[in-house]
């Protein structure tokens, strides 16, 4: 053990001292902001000559290149379909990859098609089963064909190279951005890769995007959305160095497309934190189609939109792997499955199984302090357990968050104690004790890099405007505050305002969300690697990490990607001395990860019969590790219908209390004596529906539309399981008969095992 520790003190050193070291390379540059025009090549170049030459063939699947306009196919023999990075059809804008330069001119956008193989200077060349096509970019022929010695500060110019190969039923796309040339004074921003690859027009049913929205989300293309005719997410969320506003974020780095009998996921397997996913609904001049996006250098538009701000370009690779399925109907959930191979077999996710248990754990989340008013004492907590073991709830999972000074909003960790107003190191131990006597689990929830007063300087991280760096941490008691009608398409509109109705009437009054600052990254292994050290963990049985699971960010040293592996050795650390819980979900953060809480359930964009919420990254997560959602408020009037979600999505019963409301906080006394038959009975359900399938994957997920009698119905979920069991839930007031006949209870659920 005491081997161990010191290797892990030994590597965060390390990792300290080369990013201690780094901190003087941090670059910033400033550039016009105005966009410079450039030509377009018009027709021609923009879709699949039909002029292929096979490059590589393996199993089921054929590396094809266009040797006009150098668009690259993959032949599934399978299912006798072609996956294109180019259109076949009309079309006068698609491209392979698009650029987004900054230079002394202003921003200049160009595509590979106009801008690189309309002029001649698109070259490849084969090498033991790898195609590597080379581009150079330009806004005229000229500069494009001069030599890398012959660029000045004036061209508009830019190189890459892009490397395919097949392996294992997938295409691997490898582009080097440290062999990346571009002209004197000249950044390349971002870069897009193949936005068209497996595009397609017409309206079948079946066809579909698949969209990492929250827990995942289906396109469907065959209808029409306004909201959701384009959709972006960035992956993990925003950014605090560059003040990014994101509409949704991912917590898989994944997309996919489903067309005819063929199916295809993408995953991103490096320069992950730097991507953002886009999907497009097809339109008059365009087809239904998906991608990524990767900020290589970070920008920031000053106030008056006159200037961009450049900080450091990333200079690792980009790495994507297409996998290809096929058969007649490709379930979802199949793509998810893929997804888990993948990410299993590049390390990103641990290959052991969750073992099968007799029992689930209750998770329950108690808050001390909200910063300002104090919620649940450490005796008052005892209390509350001491009323659910009566209750016969035998196993409980305890998230105690603000705990520590500045309560929910948490004040620097490493200068931070246990609030003696809550009872203090003395009553926590007594709390431990009483948890360990029962065979509870308790965990203390931390903020490892962030805090809600201002770092020093020494330690601070700022953002590319120079201000300090902030990011919000999500307040989840105030429940009342979400107006997504996530729900709807599941209960009815109606009743979704009725419950934001009686939400909103309450005097509940806590905000939204914490404004926290966060740490220079660089100092964070040494700081954190000593508080494991010093904490030794003789009163809790492990740590519930909030930030790092929902927040990620670079700085002036320490680009996207690398913040995340960062992070991602940190906690890959915490087993070591105990229990890790993380937050979210984020990739990155989930390796050696217990509990993995808060998941989502809802997509960001709004919910339709056009854009269909499902569980694909619990699919990826289920059997591999344990989840929840967001912990149910009670008194919440929607609360039966968020239970409801959670055995849909294969989550364990999480709930969240506080001692008493005093009639300002929902959470209150009052609920545990008026509900907890209810909350019991679930509890209850769960452990007879959801004990026996940890170690199960999930490998269908559908909405049942039809009754035993033929009848349109609606609000009624079926998730099957690899070993068989399939469980029902029913979010409608009716008791339904589904067409196996199947009978499932008014807001109630049924399992079945075949």
């Amino acid at each position: 053990m005491q081997d161990k520790k010191n290797a892990v003190r030994l590597t965060a050193l390390l990792l300290a001292l080369c990013l201690l070291f780094s901190a003087c390379t941090g670059k910033k540059a400033s550039y016009p902001a105005n966009e410079v025009e450039v030509s377009h090549a018009g027709s021609g170049v923009h879709t699949s000559s039909g002029k292929t030459e096979m490059i590589a063939e393996e199993d089921f699947i054929a590396l094809l290149l266009d040797t006009q306009n150098l668009a690259v196919s993959v032949r599934d023999t399978s299912c006798d379909y072609t996956w294109s990075t180019l259109p076949d059809g009309k079309n006068d804008t698609a491209y392979a990859f698009g650029v987004t330069l900054c230079t002394k001119n202003g921003i200049c956008s160009l595509n590979t098609q106009d801008h690189s193989v309309a002029f001649g200077a698109a070259s490849y060349e084969t090498n033991d089963g790898a195609l590597t096509i080379r581009y150079v970019l330009s806004d005229n022929a000229e500069t494009a064909k001069k030599t890398t010695e012959e660029i000045t500060g004036d061209d508009v110019y830019v190189s890459f190279a892009v490397e395919y190969r097949l392996s294992a039923q997938s295409m691997r796309l490898s582009i080097d951005c440290d062999s990346i040339i571009c002209a004197p004074d000249t950044v390349l921003s971002e870069i897009s890769v193949l936005p068209y690859f497996g595009s397609y027009t017409g309206t079948d049913a079946k066809d579909y995007l698949f969209v990492p929205d929250g827990p995942g989300a289906v396109l469907h293309t065959n209808q029409t959305d306004a909201e959701t005719d384009t959709v972006s997410v960035s992956v993990y969320g925003s950014d605090a160095y560059t003040n990014q506003q994101d509409t949704a974020n991912a917590i898989l780095p994944v997309f996919g497309i489903g067309h005819k009998n063929a199916a295809m996921t993408a995953v991103l397997t490096e320069a992950d934190a730097l991507a953002t996913i886009t999907a497009h609904r097809q339109s008059d001049e365009e087809p239904s189609r998906i991608g990524a996006d990767f900020t290589l250098t970070p920008t920031l538009l000053s106030e008056d939109g006159q200037t961009v701000t450049a900080g450091e370009s990333y200079r690792g690779k980009i790495e994507i792997c297409y996998r290809f399925l096929s058969g007649s109907d490709v379930n979802i959930m199949e793509l998810a499955s893929a997804v888990r191979e993948e990410l299993i077999y590049q390390g990103s996710l641990s290959s052991a199984r969750y073992e099968e248990c007799s029992t689930i754990p209750f998770f329950l989340t108690f808050t001390g302090t909200d910063g300002d008013k104090d919620l649940t004492t450490i005796q008052q907590a005892i209390d509350i357990l001491s009323l659910l073991k009566g209750k016969r709830i035998n196993s409980i999972s305890l998230r105690y968050k603000g705990l520590f000074d500045g309560g929910v909003g948490q004040k620097d960790l490493y200068r931070s104690g246990i609030r003696q107003k809550l009872g203090g190191k003395d009553a926590l131990s007594s709390l431990y004790a009483y948890t360990s006597s029962q065979n509870y689990e308790l965990l203390l929830d931390i903020n490892i890099f962030s805090s809600s007063k201002a770092y020093s300087s020494r330690f601070s991280s700022r953002s590319l405007g120079g201000s300090n760096a902030v990011y919000s941490l999500p307040n989840l008691l105030a429940f009342h505050e979400n107006t997504s009608d996530s729900l709807s398409s599941r209960i009815g509109l109606t009743t979704v305002k009725e419950g934001k109705s009686k939400s909103n009437a309450s005097l509940y009054t806590a905000e939204k969300s914490y404004p926290m600052y966060l740490m220079n990254l660089a100092k964070l292994p040494d700081r954190f690697s000593s508080f494991l050290n010093g904490s030794a963990l003789d009163s809790a049985d492990g740590f519930s990490v909030s930030d790092a699971g929902t927040c990620l960010y670079s700085s002036d040293n320490l680009n996207r990607q690398d913040a995340s592996e960062l992070i991602s050795e940190q906690l890959r650390a915490v087993p070591t001395y105990g229990k890790l819980t993380v937050q979210g979900g984020n990739l990155y953060t989930v390796y050696n990860a217990d509990h993995i809480t808060d998941m989502a359930f809802d997509t960001v964009y709004r919910e339709s019969d056009a854009y269909e919420p499902v569980p694909f990254a619990e699919a990826v997560y289920h059997g591999y590790t344990t989840y929840t959602g967001t912990a149910i408020d009670a008194a919440d009037p929607l609360y039966r219908y968020r239970m409801l979600q959670a055995i849909e999505f294969g989550a364990f019963p999480a709930f969240s209390w506080v001692y008493d409301s005093s009639d300002i906080y929902c959470y209150s006394g009052y609920v545990l004596s008026e509900r907890m038959e209810e909350i019991t009975q679930y509890y209850e359900d769960a452990v007879v529906m959801l004990s026996d399938l940890t170690d199960d994957t999930i490998v269908s997920h559908q909405k049942i539309t039809k009754n035993s009698d033929g009848d349109t119905i609606s609000g009624v979920y079926c998730t099957v399981y690899s070993d068989g069991t399939e469980i029902y839930v029913n979010y409608s007031g009716s008791v339904v008969t589904t067409p196996g006949n199947i009978i499932i209870g008014a807001h109630n659920y049924a399992r079945v095992k075949r």
